[in-house]
């Protein structure tokens, strides 16, 4: 309220001044003079601009190219507010104004805003639509520059559509040609998309090259919003990374610069980055404070791509926070939202069709007619000198043209079923083309629900300081998972095979994990094999629950260390354990049945220890054994995995999970990966 008090005031001393210095002037060049106030002040104070912008069209003395001028100036005002509903209503009367007085290049540019505007707000079809008019305006009229501006737009709407592979071959000829001409700026822009539709695609490492070059040329050239949105990405990359501190830092800085803009869909995006950085790092009321910002000002910015993004990271904020309701709240307002932003209109593109066969249809048969009127034209013309020969030829061409029209017909009829045949397989595949496109969104959401579940790097970093996870995914999601938790005086961890891999395996392993929490958080079974025993009383109960016979479960290797005490219970998966400056590997064996439904049930045993420091323990799953590869595609297996522990043994733990990782890739060599790969070690 104050803020919209002091703009109005702003604008009445403006106006006032206005009317004194202009006094003796024409009121043409007063208003002109006032819309010149007004294009300084359009990215600054971009509502003080558009008071001024709405008093000079009310006044109604500017017209056609000077009236273009101001219009387009509050559509670009409302755009750089990110209100793009208004932007695209003033854009369109300046576009009515640029037909009207046949100025191409600025057709050209409103189809190009248009487009731009037409993506924030998620109308992908209409995007696509204006953008390829001003670039068909622009190429007919040799509009170079303009061409190379509106080609990454339509990069930039394909990247949003994730037609990756085409959006960065428009992106990288559009660079090729601006760093001939030595347009820093432009680079700076294309530079930027290329490493946001890297980032969609989850190439963290060459999207963060693009980034930083783009700020580079930014803070050279001052472009000071540019470096803010540069910024955000940067942060989200850091997150992605798990590098927190430094996500925050640069969506701090990127935060800074954006307190000038009091409604922005940058600074919403920005916000949720440091909720979500706040929230790894264990500090949940900051990760609620600016979640609840970030809401607020999402709901201010008319732009459905951002709101479809900001309800999904909520959906998976609170879901990390334990708080379901809200979670399953947000999932589903996010899945219609995006639906809504995917949903194909084809019913127009096949009626253009039909009226293209139709005229072509039309035009066949009036090619036919004048071929009958030549006939009789001939007919007539040599009757009297060949009749018996005329009728014997007008005879053959009847049945010529009876097997002609017969067999034109039988081709009209199987071109419309072939067509018709044509649309239906179309709509088929892009029936097949939407299920796979939700059945990869949703098990990559499903990833990131799994990954909820698992320990945070900063968890493992702060209870395993000295040790490594090594976690290899056969598919998206995996039936492995590793498992932390602290209780008293005492560390938890495990490593986990759920029975199956991929979706299924996945979803067994939310089962077992849950039930491993719970029996020891809620219930309190802090020794190992009761704990076990627990859990697989959990896990049996949730199977079992209908009157299906499912004997799904994991096997496990759980640890607990309190000081330099080791309990230990297995189920399946033995612990190891290679002692400082040994040469050999002691092995602890593990019971032979899995935490799950089985005949012959029996207690599971604990084991209790004594460790040395420098001692090191190692406990895993299957997958690394069981990897086929080498010169004859032979399985890894257990032997020569002891070896490779044992030969890297004196390394430091992050070193000896790099060794592990290079030896498993060259083993692999060109062979698909078999099974989901945890290893976890620990040295005291």
């Amino acid at each position: 309220m104050i803020n919209t008090k002091i703009t109005s005031v702003f604008f009445f001393v403006l106006v006032s001044l206005s009317n004194v210095l202009y006094a003796n002037q024409s009121d043409m060049e007063s208003d002109y003079k006032l819309y010149k106030i007004a294009k300084k002040l359009k990215y600054q104070k971009p509502d003080s601009a558009i008071l001024i912008i709405d008093q000079i069209i009310r006044n109604n003395n500017l017209k056609d190219s000077a009236l273009y001028d101001v219009i387009e100036s509050a559509g670009d005002a409302y755009w750089h507010k990110s209100d793009y509903t208004q932007s695209i209503q003033y854009y369109k009367k300046a576009h009515e104004l640029a037909f009207k007085i046949n100025n191409k290049p600025r057709i050209a540019k409103g189809y190009s805003n248009l487009g731009y505007l037409y993506k924030e707000i998620a109308q992908y079809d209409k995007a696509i639509e204006y953008l390829k008019k001003a670039m068909e305006i622009a190429l007919e009229n040799n509009f170079s520059n303009h061409y190379l501006i509106t080609s990454t737009y339509l990069a930039n709407v394909y990247g949003e559509i994730k037609q990756y592979e085409l959006a960065n071959r428009i992106l990288k000829d559009a660079l090729n040609k601006v760093l001939a001409i030595q347009d820093s700026s432009s680079v700076a822009v294309i530079l930027n998309n290329l490493g946001s539709n890297y980032l969609k695609s989850n190439q963290l490492d060459t999207a963060e090259y693009y980034y930083k070059k783009a700020l580079e040329i930014d803070r050279r050239n001052n472009n000071t919003k540019e470096v803010a949105i540069n910024q955000i990405s940067l942060a989200e990359i850091y997150y992605r990374k798990g590098n927190y501190k430094e996500s925050l830092r640069a969506a701090f800085e990127s935060e800074q610069i954006f307190q000038n803009y009091k409604v922005s869909a940058e600074l919403s995006s920005n916000l949720l980055i440091i909720a979500k950085a706040y929230l790894e790092l264990g500090n949940r009321e900051k990760t609620l404070n600016y979640m609840n910002e970030a809401v607020l000002l999402t709901e201010k910015v008319n732009a459905l791509g951002v709101t479809t993004a900001t309800y999904g990271d909520m959906s998976l904020i609170y879901s990390k926070l334990g708080i379901m309701d809200s979670a399953f709240k947000y999932l589903e307002l996010y899945s219609e939202l995006n639906d809504s932003i995917f949903r194909l209109e084809g019913t127009t593109k096949i009626a253009q069709m039909a009226a293209q066969i139709d005229l072509s249809k039309k035009e066949k048969e009036i090619e036919l007619l004048s071929a009958e009127k030549k006939m009789q034209l001939m007919e007539l013309k040599n009757q009297r000198n060949k009749q018996y020969f005329l009728y014997g030829g007008i005879l053959f061409l009847l049945i010529f043209a009876g097997v002609m029209y017969n067999r034109f017909k039988i081709t009209q009829q199987q071109k419309r079923i072939i067509e018709v045949q044509k649309v239906e397989t179309e709509k088929q595949k892009q029936i097949v083309e939407e299920k796979n496109k939700e059945i990869s969104d949703s098990i990559i959401y499903a990833k990131r629900i799994q990954e909820a579940i698992l320990p945070s790097r900063y968890s493992l970093t702060e209870h395993l300081k000295n040790g490594f996870v090594l976690y290899k995914p056969k598919d998206i999601v995996s039936g492995d998972f590793y498992w932390l938790e602290k209780y008293k005086e005492s560390i938890y961890f495990a490593a986990a095979d759920c029975t199956g891999h991929g979706v299924p395996g996945a979803m067994v392993s939310v089962v077992c994990a849950n039930a491993l929490s719970k029996a020891l958080l809620e219930e309190n079974q802090t020794e190992t094999g009761k704990l076990l025993d627990r859990t697989r009383e959990l896990v049996v109960e949730r199977f079992t629950r209908n009157d299906e016979n499912v004997k799904d479960g994991m096997d496990i290797s759980l640890c607990r260390i309190t000081k330099n005490r080791l309990q230990w219970s297995g189920a399946n998966n033995p612990l190891w354990i290679i002692r400082k400056d040994s040469n050999s590997v002691e092995e602890i064996k593990a019971n032979k049945q899995p935490v799950g439904k089985t005949d012959n049930f029996n207690p599971f045993d604990t084991h209790e220890l004594e460790l040395n420091s420098g001692d090191s323990i190692y406990i895993f799953t299957d997958g690394f054994a069981d990897q086929f590869g080498g010169n004859n595609g032979k399985k890894f297996m257990y032997k020569q995995f002891k070896e490779l522990l044992l030969s890297n043994s004196h390394l430091e733990m992050n070193e000896q999970k790099e060794k592990l990782n290079q030896s498993f890739i060259e083993w692999q060599g060109k062979q698909e990966q078999v099974d989901d790969i945890c290893v976890i070690g620990v040295r005291v």
